[in-house]
């Protein structure tokens, strides 16, 4: 191969890598939206229940009796949440270990049924007064967003 080959096939890659960096950048706005639109939700959705959760308890205080059906939803929430994880061990805990396991070690993670069960289960605990990490759900939710989206934009179905 001679220098002019070399340069030539040089200039032929150049166009082509600008294309792939201009489509990269795109794919990761894309990715990013969808994955920040997602956590933006579910923090909300924390706020909101955590918020409900103060006035429930203030209305316990004024009103004894009400503990009652409290507690009997809250044991339902309980189990809820324990039956959505069971189904989904990889939503359980903070998820950042489970994402590092996806990024390092190459695990499976589903979104299809992490993203519902954190989902549900943060807005649930939340709703009950439980304090709940928000870094590592959030973590978890932008991955899986981003497990969503990016197999569409190369134009593939998504695993699951």
């Amino acid at each position: 191969m001679t220098g002019n080959d070399a340069a030539h096939d040089i200039r032929r890659l150049i166009p082509r890598f600008d294309h792939l960096k201009w489509k990269m950048a795109a794919a990761g706005i894309v990715i990013g939206l969808v994955s920040g639109l997602l956590v933006v939700v579910y923090r909300l959705g924390i706020e909101y229940g955590t918020d409900a959760s103060r006035w429930i308890y203030a209305r316990i205080r004024e009103t004894p009796w009400l503990i009652a059906p409290w507690a009997v939803a809250a044991v339902a929430a309980a189990l809820a949440i324990a039956w959505m994880v069971g189904k989904e061990p990889m939503a359980g805990g903070s998820g950042i270990p489970q994402t590092n396991g996806v990024v390092i070690c190459g695990l499976k993670m589903r979104w299809q049924t992490i993203l519902p069960v954190r989902f549900v289960g943060g807005l649930l605990g939340a709703l009950f007064g439980l304090s709940l990490g928000r870094e590592g759900p959030s973590i978890q939710i932008g991955a899986s967003g981003a497990q969503c989206v990016s197999p569409r934009l190369r134009g593939r179905r998504p695993e699951g």
